[in-house]
């Protein structure tokens, strides 16, 4: 909703006369996505329960991380673009609230804490990703189970 608030009010200015930067805009546009999906990754980090994962939290999480990696594919794409028209460093300033908001830095170089998403990335898409490949093998013994889902595999 915000996104398309932030896109018409840029397409508003554009059509009116005054001098908008549309890349601008989408950019910002990206940055309320990405602070609306570190809450909801908040959320769901916060009613994770250990071993405990109910199919409602599964199908939240696999919703969640597919609007990840698009949002990160999607600020790849905008990023390239830029760096191939040499217009990237008129941006830079958004990227770094881009990748900081997308988990995308790491909180020992730049000494900032680390987004929901950053935390979303390191400790629960992997568990989720041992999970989901228990499930969709059942021809596995208990004993290669239990080695994937400590993370010994």
């Amino acid at each position: 909703m915000k996104t398309r608030t932030v896109l018409f009010f840029g397409i508003m200015l554009f059509f009116t006369g005054c001098a908008a930067d549309l890349m601008n805009i989408e950019l910002e546009g990206d940055i309320a996505k990405w602070e609306e999906l570190n809450i909801q990754a908040e959320a769901l980090i916060s009613t994770l329960q250990l071993n405990n994962y109910s199919s409602e939290w599964q199908k939240n999480a696999k919703v969640l991380d597919e609007e990840i990696i698009q949002m990160n594919r999607q600020a790849e794409i905008k990023s390239e673009q830029l760096l191939g028209s040499r217009q990237y460093s008129k941006y830079s300033h958004l990227f770094r609230r881009i990748y900081m908001l997308s988990g995308d830095n790491d909180p020992e170089f730049t000494k900032k804490p680390a987004s929901k998403i950053y935390q979303w990335k390191k400790k629960i898409r992997p568990v989720i990703s041992q999970r989901e490949y228990v499930r969709t093998h059942p021809s596995l013994n208990p004993q290669q189970k239990q080695c994937i889902l400590n993370g010994e595999y």
